[in-house]
């Protein structure tokens, strides 16, 4: 058993899970407790026996923690569906007879900057 000189604090993450943090003056014990803890977050992602809402669970504290993942989480699938939408609003105000000559315009600039022309 370690034992901690320093202060202890709970982390509480916006999913609502949260973890106590004993700290030895120096971040040494707390530092390698966390990434442990964030290996296994990465180790489920990669896991195939493992959940889909697991895995986008995992890929949400990884993000709260500045890791970046190939794995979708449910915030940028949310995200990305918005973006599906806007799209198809610049496309359709393309086709629209009564929508004038400037918005078209400004809808054409969008879609190419989103690599569509």
């Amino acid at each position: 058993m370690t034992e901690h000189n320093g202060p202890a604090h709970t982390t509480v993450y916006a999913d609502k899970h949260q973890h106590q943090h004993q700290h030895d003056g120096n971040g040494g014990a707390h530092d390698e407790h966390e990434n442990r803890q964030l290996g296994g977050y990465k180790a489920t992602i990669h896991n195939p026996n493992t959940s889909t809402e697991a895995k986008e669970h995992a890929a949400e504290i990884l993000a709260e923690h500045g890791v970046k993942t190939d794995y979708p989480t449910h915030q940028s699938k949310e995200a990305q569906q918005h973006e599906h939408h806007v799209i198809g609003g610049y496309k359709a105000t393309l086709h629209n007879p009564n929508v004038s000559d400037e918005a078209k315009q400004h809808a054409k600039e969008v879609l190419k900057e989103h690599g569509f022309e």
